[in-house]
């Protein structure tokens, strides 16, 4: 924690998904996670029907996304 080592494995995936012409990097955050993901980039996104889906999760989780372009 603190050391930049996030800031570092979300670059490498940035530039991996860039490699693959990939429009979008997504992940669903979990136990209050979103706060960390907001601060590298990624964004809430979804419709309703990921509602079903993030379900199996806790109650906070939430779909989120980032561009890779």
């Amino acid at each position: 924690r603190g050391s930049g080592a996030a800031a570092a494995v979300v670059a490498r995936l940035v530039m991996l998904a860039r490699a693959e012409r990939l429009p979008t990097l997504s992940l669903v955050a979990v136990n209050g996670s979103d706060g960390f993901w907001r601060r590298h980039g990624f964004c809430a996104a979804g419709d309703v029907t990921l509602a079903v889906r993030l379900a199996s999760y806790d109650a906070a989780a939430t779909y989120m996304e980032r561009a890779a372009v």
